[in-house]
């Protein structure tokens, strides 16, 4: 007679056995999760705004026409400045001084330490542009602070590396409130990661329960654990029996 093999491993089939033994932990802990991180997207997590503005740089020589930024060979120039102008706002202490000291002057407290965090810069060689962007909780301060921040540039940069001769930047309209966009870490997000996460810890405490319950589960959990040879199983017929008997009658038989 062929002998029967007992798959190794588990399958889905046991999966979903440890599942339905264990769902009441398994929803309490999603259920945990996902209000844990209900509270957080509307009372932990900061809400965050931004905006922008750029800093073209222009160089010309003293003999160009005036308003002819881009004159004949002046665009190799411009591009070899833009890094170096992008560095030199980055890292000038004395630049994030200047503006902090600007803005104190229209009531803005705004430590040049912070200013240093809320900024960042990135460059555009082909339009020969600096995009400067400031970050903050405080909505109703960045366009003060971006546009004092450039103002300021403009001057510093001219003076840094020009020596007054030469009108190096020009920058797009001043920005205002519309100019700021709500950059916040959405509700839904927070709360859908919360749940993906009880989930995973719902599922590995339901395997946890399982691996620490000392009840017999099948034949290979008896073989394994007293070192015996199973050679049959007697079937649980009680669920079958009709409604005109019940697991007395069937013993009796």
């Amino acid at each position: 007679m062929e002998e029967n093999v007992e798959r190794e491993g588990i399958s889905l089939t046991d999966i979903w056995k440890i599942v339905k033994k264990y769902w009441v932990g398994l929803v309490a802990i999603i259920a945990g999760t996902t209000l844990i991180g209900l509270l957080a997207a509307f009372f932990v997590v900061p809400k965050s705004y931004e905006a922008h503005e750029n800093l073209y740089v222009m160089y010309r020589d003293k003999n160009s026409n005036p308003d002819d930024y881009m004159g004949s060979g002046d665009v190799t120039t411009s591009i070899r400045y833009v890094d170096t102008i992008a560095t030199y706002l980055k890292s000038s202490k004395e630049h994030y001084i200047a503006t902090e000291e600007a803005l104190k002057a229209q009531n803005i407290e705004i430590p040049y330490k912070k200013l240093i965090k809320g900024f960042s810069f990135t460059t555009g060689t082909t339009s020969l542009a600096i995009s400067v962007k400031y970050t903050s909780r405080d909505k109703t301060v960045i366009p003060a602070v971006l546009n004092t921040f450039v103002t300021t540039a403009k001057a510093k940069v001219k003076e840094q590396f020009f020596n007054n001769e030469l009108d190096v930047l020009k920058n797009d309209a001043e920005i205002d409130a519309s100019d700021v966009n709500d950059v916040s870490t959405s509700k839904i997000v927070v709360v859908a990661a919360s749940a993906v996460v009880g989930a995973v810890l719902g599922l590995a405490y339901e395997f946890i329960a399982n691996s620490l319950d000392r009840t017999v589960k099948n034949k290979k959990y008896i073989e394994e654990t007293f070192n015996i040879k199973v050679i049959g199983m007697i079937p649980d017929i009680s669920k079958s029996v009709g409604n005109g008997s019940d697991a007395s009658d069937v013993n009796e038989l």
